[in-house]
């Protein structure tokens, strides 16, 4: 029998990242961000992505900032965050 065990984890780490592309993939794909974080590529579903999309058009950066938990598997889950 093979047990798997895994500490929850309660603290929340810090990020800063550019964002790197807006996608709305279609009809009922929901709008994701996707940026970098220190682990990975992150990809965050978002409600309104049509101001960061104008943004990047015109040439203007679009930073994300908040906090973020590790979980099992190397997943993660964003606490919070900003767009600015």
């Amino acid at each position: 029998m093979n047990v798997i065990y895994a500490e929850k984890q309660d603290v929340n780490y810090y990020f800063t990242s550019e964002i790197e592309t807006v996608a709305s993939m279609g009809y009922r794909s929901p709008p994701t961000l996707f940026f970098q974080l220190d682990i990975g590529g992150v990809a965050l579903i978002v409600k309104n992505e049509v101001p960061v999309k104008e943004k990047l058009k015109n040439g203007i950066a679009v930073k994300i900032s908040g906090h973020y938990k590790k979980g099992m598997l190397s997943s993660i889950m964003i606490v919070d965050y900003t767009l600015y």
